[in-house]
């Protein structure tokens, strides 16, 4: 028959507690990771560089509607960044310019694009679009946003490890 000693039952106690503490920093990383993720996402997403709102964009929906979902199965980590604008995906990936009849839209005095919001009955207006450009480069915002969840989250990570590391060799477990 085996023994465990009280210190033995109590490290082991402890070691749980630190595994379940783990679990929860690596939680908290992730969110902290997916964080950073979404700022590059508005960041890279136009206008760009003080351009002028209205050149390529007329409502700056698209930067502001970044999210992201993280959920965890089994220890496996699954993290998603993800736009609900229509358009989204042909701002990330970029897209062929077929020429094409926009209503309501057109260029105000000071050369940027608007859109009219038309009274009942109002004559129908509006401008085609891409009669010159045969398609538009993506600003491919998801993948550069990848880039900076995977360098925050390792950044984070050592950080935490570190402090985990020098927190066991000091004997406090809290």
């Amino acid at each position: 028959m085996i023994r465990i000693t009280s210190n033995l039952k109590a490290y082991l106690a402890s070691m749980k507690e630190v595994v379940n503490e783990s679990r929860e920093q690596t939680e908290r990383d992730i969110k902290d990771a997916c964080n950073e993720m979404v700022l590059r996402a508005k960041e890279t997403t136009p206008p760009l560089n003080g351009e002028d709102r209205g050149k390529n964009t007329v409502t700056g929906d698209l930067a502001a509607s970044w999210k992201y979902e993280y959920k965890c199965v089994n220890d496996d980590w699954k993290v998603t960044i993800k736009n609900d604008i229509q358009y989204a995906s042909y701002v990330n990936d970029g897209h062929v310019m077929k020429e094409h009849f926009v209503p309501w839209l057109y260029v105000d005095g000071m050369g940027v694009l608007a859109r009219h919001i038309p009274a009942p009955g109002e004559p129908l207006f509006g401008l085609t679009v891409g009669t010159k450009t045969e398609s538009v480069p993506g600003y491919n915002m998801v993948e550069k946003a990848k880039e900076r969840f995977f360098e925050s989250y390792r950044t984070i990570r050592e950080n935490t490890v570190k402090q985990t590391q020098e927190r066991l060799s000091n004997g406090n477990n809290n």
